[in-house]
């Protein structure tokens, strides 16, 4: 399929994207003070360390009139699908499934400044006129934990809602406009318009930690081996991907991190991540055990040097010796410093986490497990909200249970969904490699020669997209919304990429889904890929 024209436009009759806003003329403005149901209350319990007693007894309703002309507002960004509420509010139609209700809980976040309501991307009469607010809630809120400030966790791109039909413009590769309706004018296939039909259309897939596909592995720091992977990921909508490398002796370390310094500026990925040498013996999964090393800030230093600015996270094992020191040192140095392929206590997971620590690699695999009397760092990280976890969700390293069980636990915002994918990602079963080891792959299975460690995945991330609003137990438009954060915004967030979303002056990276879920067409931006 040949690139799209430098402008061009497309229109889906049912999309999952950033909605248009809507004028609140005819909107209600009653307010009233309701009591919870008794469900509602039992689901916010876990707010307030399961004592019910604590959870307040009363919610406010109010029509959006209300919502416009008061000058305070409650937002609860650490648990998004209240969150999705407010803002279908604020963008979508008001009906029977969003009349204004809002709950409350010690989350609550006070947005005082127009900046704040700026960065919810609210269009239209909103931008002007917002002032964010509800009416009454804080006199609800005075006798519990509400924070008066403003909020680094308002990231609302995208925002997905079913919509009746979705307009977008591309030019020169952004997004230049996004709209409800028909827009100014018809869709023009002569101009180079494409008109998609029933689609779900989602924003380009983020992975954070990937190892390659297509054949191609980046811990053989090639130009060949990470445009092919580059291409098999891409071709599975996976239109930014930050490059994981495996333990490696260090001068090698060196020759890889300069390689792939030189692909993050060219552009072909956004940085790289150090999947070790800093790891446990005791969990040390697919690694080579003799280039794992505890961690010498000197070595750091050496290894951030050669990649030219280009590494984006470190995963380590805090409970080794200088691991501390070396954390802090990354983030210093402008990495994320992960947790993972870790034997650490509870406690030693949590020295990490003040150290700087913000993510989990992928958690549950390659850690120490749960037990009642030592948590260890499963716990230490789920329970943390600073804490963004990685989850395997190929049907291989996770069962589905355990997902429906971290979203509910830590929350769907604190979730970043990733492939773990090898160079056998996309390719039949048979021999491959990860670093120095050799890896067979059967039944799509990929496991260390000769044993039963598992050796990455062959996922790409439509699978593990396709799986979260499969295995989530939650109605599909709502699952949707959810797995859309998980695959692009969360990660994107998580390694410091900035915002990711369908947004107007965002890269035009995104893709076309049918009613399987399964990719019918991707954009990078503004050009739509050769799917092959």
């Amino acid at each position: 399929m040949p690139p799209a024209a430098s402008t061009c436009r497309f229109s889906a009759s049912a999309l999952t994207a950033t909605s248009a806003s809507t004028s609140p003329s005819s909107l209600a403005s009653r307010t009233a003070s309701r009591p919870s149901t008794k469900q509602t209350r039992i689901d916010n319990a876990r707010f307030f360390d399961g004592d019910l007693d604590r959870v307040p007894t009363h919610c406010i309703t109010q029509g959006l009139g209300t919502i416009m002309s008061a000058r305070h507002t409650c937002w609860w960004p650490a648990v998004w699908v209240k969150a999705e509420a407010v803002h279908h509010m604020a963008e979508g139609a008001v009906s029977a499934m969003w009349p204004g209700t809002i709950l409350h809980h010690p989350h609550a976040v006070r947005l005082l400044d127009e900046g704040a309501a700026s960065r919810l991307q609210l269009t239209g009469y909103y931008r002007e006129t917002y002032a964010a607010g509800v009416a009454g809630s804080l006199e609800l809120h005075r006798r519990e934990r509400t924070t008066p400030c403003c909020s680094p966790l308002t990231r609302w791109s995208p925002v997905p809602r079913c919509t009746a039909r979705l307009l977008a413009e591309i030019a020169k590769g952004t997004v230049t406009a996004m709209g409800a309706g028909a827009g100014p004018r018809a869709v023009d296939t002569a101009q180079g318009d494409v008109a998609l039909g029933g689609v779900t259309v989602v924003p380009g897939f983020v992975d954070m930690h990937t190892h390659g596909g297509g054949s191609g592995a980046f811990p053989d720091a090639t130009e060949e081996g990470s445009r092919a992977a580059v291409a098999l990921q891409r071709r599975h909508g996976t239109t930014t991907l930050v490059a994981s490398l495996v333990s490696a002796h260090p001068d090698e370390l060196l020759r890889e991190a300069a390689v792939l310094g030189e692909q993050v500026q060219d552009g072909l990925i956004a940085g790289i991540h150090l999947e070790g040498p800093w790891l446990s013996p005791m969990r040390c999964g697919a690694h080579e055990p003799s280039a794992l090393r505890s961690p010498e800030l000197a070595e750091v230093e050496r290894v951030f040097t050669a990649a030219k600015g280009g590494v984006r996270m470190v995963t380590i094992a805090p409970e080794l010796d200088g691991a501390l020191p070396a954390i802090r040192r990354m983030v210093e140095l402008g990495a994320v410093a992960a947790v993972g392929h870790t034997d650490a206590s509870y406690e030693q997971a949590k020295a990490a986490i003040e150290a700087g620590a913000t993510v989990a690699t992928h958690l549950f695999n390659a850690m120490r497990p749960i037990h009642h009397r030592e948590p260890g760092p499963v716990v230490a990280l789920m329970e943390d909200p600073r804490v963004t976890v990685e989850l395997i969700n190929d049907g291989v390293h996770l069962h589905p249970a355990l997902y429906r069980f971290v979203n509910r636990e830590a929350g769907s915002e604190r979730i970043a969904l990733i492939t773990d994918a090898m160079a056998a990602a996309g390719m039949e079963d048979g021999s491959y490699h990860l670093g120095s080891l050799a890896v067979d792959v059967v039944g799509g299975v990929a496991k260390v020669a000769g044993t039963d460690t598992i050796a990455g995945s062959t996922a790409t991330m439509d699978l593990v997209f396709r799986n979260a609003v499969l295995n989530s137990g939650l109605p599909r438009d709502e699952a949707l919304a959810i797995a859309v954060r998980q695959t692009s915004v969360i990660p994107a967030r998580a390694v410091g990429l900035g915002e990711a979303g369908l947004l107007v002056g965002s890269a035009a990276d995104l893709v076309v889904l049918n009613d399987d879920l399964r990719v019918a067409r991707v954009m990078k931006d503004g050009a739509w890929v050769d799917l092959g």
